[in-house]
């Protein structure tokens, strides 16, 4: 084979790597389903406590819907509406807002999640909002009710 035939294989073969590399990144993680977590307060009062939450999600090309359902004060839980979602790649990012109507005075509550997912695992970092005042946490989550197929 002569050396301008190598020239251009290598200059192909490194071409097919830079093309496949960034193809790999176009792929979006799915995270359709219902997944159960925890949540654990990183600021605030509440610091170093868990709280367990769900999420029902649907994923619709990189836009992601769904519910969240939160533990309030003792064991009653409460559910809100995602009102933004997005998936790039294998990191995701929601927020979701409403009412927690399990207290004696419901208050105004949204929560923003940022972090990173697998086909079954999903967990980062995220800031709630509580009637004006900033807590952070962390929480990570298991899927355990995949997608129905159709």
């Amino acid at each position: 084979m002569s050396r301008s035939h190598k020239r251009l294989l290598a200059r192909l073969g490194f071409a097919v790597a830079l093309f496949a590399a960034g193809c790999s990144a176009l792929v979006t993680v799915n995270v359709t389903g219902g997944w159960v977590g925890n949540v654990t307060w990183t600021s605030g009062p509440g610091a170093g406590i868990s709280q367990p939450f769900s999420l029902d999600l649907v994923q619709d090309g990189k836009d992601i819907t769904g519910t969240i359902t939160l533990t309030s004060h003792s064991t009653y839980s409460y559910t809100i509406d995602i009102t933004f979602g997005r998936a790039t790649g294998s990191s995701v990012e929601f927020t979701a807002s409403g009412v927690n109507d399990q207290v004696p005075s419901p208050v105004n509550v949204a929560f923003d999640f940022d972090g990173e997912a697998s086909d079954t695992e999903m967990s980062g970092t995220g800031t709630a909002n509580i009637e004006g005042t900033p807590y952070e946490f962390t929480w990570a989550a298991t899927l355990v009710a995949p997608p129905v197929e159709s």
